[in-house]
């Protein structure tokens, strides 16, 4: 892979199963939100979406993926404001100072 001044060189030989897992995942978080917003830019005049799905194989595979995301996000939603709660009881917010433009 070619270098850039800003990241190190990656050689996909060297990389583990579990690294190249953990790679993958830092790519398509860094590129997710640029590919998600790449037709709202005005740079493409069409709908994007029918060709990401049409792409999007093979289809069950993605489904699944797709619904086991969600349910991972919303069990992570629900713990998260699980600890809200419990840290708003304990005065975690108490001494936030409000301040108005």
């Amino acid at each position: 892979m070619r270098a850039r001044a800003f990241r190190d060189n990656i050689d996909p030989d060297g990389l583990s199963y579990a690294t190249w897992k953990d790679y993958a995942e830092v790519c398509g978080a860094a590129l997710a939100p640029s590919h998600a917003l790449s037709d709202d830019l005005g740079r493409i005049d069409y709908d994007v979406a029918p060709s990401i799905v049409e792409a999007a194989t093979p289809r069950r595979l993605f489904i699944a993926d797709i619904c086991r995301f969600a349910l991972e996000a919303a069990d992570r939603l629900q713990a998260d404001h699980a600890v809200f709660r419990d840290d708003f009881a304990h005065g975690a917010f108490d001494r936030i100072d409000n301040s108005y433009r």
